[in-house]
């Protein structure tokens, strides 16, 4: 199966803009969705990854250094969160799904280097 090429670069901003959600459900679904978008369609799709796209898979594997995911944890864990807006702290069960994330992108990541290095000979510079 090929992708229909004027709806492969909508569908890749699409998803980049739902890899940015605060929401980790949602950004857990993008990535399954851009998994199925790998595996399904492979070199032919993956072709439509841009910068943003990458950036964006890049940023959820460094959430866990930013300043904001450190402040969360540590109010979470000293008990202050009564008096903060939803969605600052951030709870053990948000923390493993953030985790489950990164290492989601991780595992695509090391798929698509194995998959598509066969494949290397037809990529155009």
């Amino acid at each position: 199966w090929q992708p229909t090429p004027p709806l492969t670069p909508m569908a890749m901003h699409r998803l980049e803009s739902r890899l940015r959600k605060d929401s980790v459900v949602s950004v857990l679904l993008a990535l399954g969705l851009l998994e199925m978008i790998g595996k399904n369609c492979g070199l032919a799709a993956m072709r439509y990854v841009g910068v943003e796209l990458a950036e964006a898979l890049v940023s959820l594997v460094k959430k866990r250094e930013s300043w904001r995911y450190g402040l969360g944890r540590n109010l979470h864990k000293s008990g202050m969160t009564s008096w903060l807006p939803q969605g600052i702290a951030i709870s053990e069960d948000e923390r493993r799904m953030w985790k489950q994330a990164t290492n989601k992108v991780l595992e695509m990541l090391q798929l698509w280097a194995d998959a598509f290095l066969l494949q290397e000979a037809e990529l155009q510079p």
